[in-house]
């Protein structure tokens, strides 16, 4: 079967959405499937686009073989809606021609955000006659309402448009989560098939000998480490870290880390300052070759949310950190997907997204249980080898695949001139 995915994030991308499509590319070909990607110029996430690619429009690679066609996006440090929507608007625009040289697939595959994207995508694949996956990596416009980044009345009207569109152009729709899928079933109107497949993870090798990252960041040696390492948006609630660390600045056992890049890192590094706290560090994003050493490293793995996120955000970090054998502390709301994982698994305890004292308490007491620390951990870890698989993941996309191929309508799946359904 040949499968065009549109994702503005993809390779060499580290972090982010860009290796969840890097790995859904990798399962589809290994699958035999004809994959060609159309993705945005690699920016994230320190929101700068390498050199060779600037000045171009379009730019076309590969990756292990599959044809990859790079278009222009307007990056940007993403502080303000207006930002943030002009890189989602150049990326929309930009990855038309890239779609049109790419040529017909049987199947289009559109990642969200962003959200104008599945529109064209989804218009697209009505001309040419293709069936159309929308796979939600978070649920617009519903969080940048809830996060206070779009305000206008009038705006909103015109994205809830939008996402509406969306539903009614794609023949399923691939939530990450069960929350996702919860959200979108109160959205009924002009909605197909929903399927939940969340990301997988992929099990790291063993740790061999002493932790590399814990001895280069002497800071942390002999220290309790509380870390967290993921974007630093608008959606994590990390004031909750930085006041924890101040209710805790006068205990020397305990150190906090805050890894990674976002919106919100500049005023973190200033509440921090102004604070004189000198037990939290912040490190920028780590290459991938130190991602194991990073999780390991810690002690405990802090996931934040703010308490008004329910089901509109999942955090991609919390798989990892399972399969790491990581215990948890998330703060986080009680009814959010991210709670009902922590809570499933067993991996570590949930404390409330709005206190800080709370937080520090959890540390604090998982500081004295050494035992019980390991043991979440490992909890967590079985707990990702059974419900996250690889193995798990592929099966759930050859067999949405092989139902739209035999469900959606055959006149709109007839290749031109040919038959319906036609694979590569």
């Amino acid at each position: 079967m040949k499968i065009t995915i549109v994702s503005m994030n993809f390779w060499p991308e580290e972090t982010g959405t860009g290796p969840v499509i890097q790995g859904l590319v990798d399962d589809l070909a290994a699958q035999g499937h004809d994959v060609t990607v159309v993705a945005g110029f690699p920016y994230y996430p320190r929101r700068i686009v390498p050199p060779r690619y600037r000045g171009k429009w379009l730019v076309r690679e590969r990756y292990e073989g599959i044809p990859v066609y790079r278009t222009w996006i307007c990056a940007t440090d993403e502080r303000s809606a207006l930002k943030k929507i002009l890189l989602h608007l150049s990326f929309t625009c930009s990855c038309v021609p890239a779609l049109l040289l790419a040529g017909r697939p049987d199947v289009l595959i559109s990642v969200s955000p962003p959200l104008f994207v599945p529109t064209v995508v989804g218009l697209l694949s009505r001309v040419w006659g293709c069936a159309h996956i929308l796979r939600l990596e978070d649920m617009l416009p519903d969080a940048a309402i809830i996060y206070g980044l779009i305000r206008s009345p009038f705006l909103i009207r015109v994205l809830r448009l939008i996402e509406r569109l969306n539903y009614r152009l794609s023949d399923a729709v691939v939530a990450i989560c069960e929350g996702f899928a919860r959200n979108l079933r109160q959205k009924r109107e002009g909605l197909g098939k929903i399927a939940v497949i969340p990301h997988y993870v992929v099990p790291p090798p063993a740790p061999q000998g002493r932790n590399c990252f814990r001895h280069e960041v002497d800071v942390v040696e002999g220290r309790f480490l509380a870390q967290y390492a993921g974007n630093l948006g608008h959606s994590q609630g990390l004031d909750a870290i930085v006041d924890a660390a101040t209710l805790l600045r006068d205990d020397s056992r305990v150190h906090f880390m805050i890894v990674g890049e976002g919106v919100e890192r500049e005023k973190l590094v200033q509440r921090a300052e102004k604070a004189n706290l000198r037990n939290i560090s912040f490190l920028p994003v780590q290459p991938a070759e130190k991602l194991h050493d990073l999780l390991w490293s810690a002690d405990v793995c802090l996931v934040t949310q703010r308490a008004n996120v329910l089901d509109i955000n999942v955090p991609s970090k919390l798989f990892n950190i399972l399969a790491h054998g990581r215990p948890i502390i998330a703060a986080v709301n009680s009814g959010s997907d991210a709670a009902a994982i922590v809570r499933d698994s067993g991996a570590g305890v949930l404390v409330s997204p709005s206190s800080p004292e709370h937080l520090s308490q959890a540390i604090l007491e998982m500081m004295a249980l050494d035992d019980w620390g390991r043991s979440r951990g490992a909890c967590g870890m079985a707990y990702a080898q059974e419900k996250y698989s690889r193995a798990q993941s592929v099966r759930a996309y050859q067999s949405l695949l092989a139902q739209l191929v035999n469900e959606v309508d055959p006149a709109r799946l007839a290749t031109p001139g040919g038959e319906a359904g036609k694979g590569q």
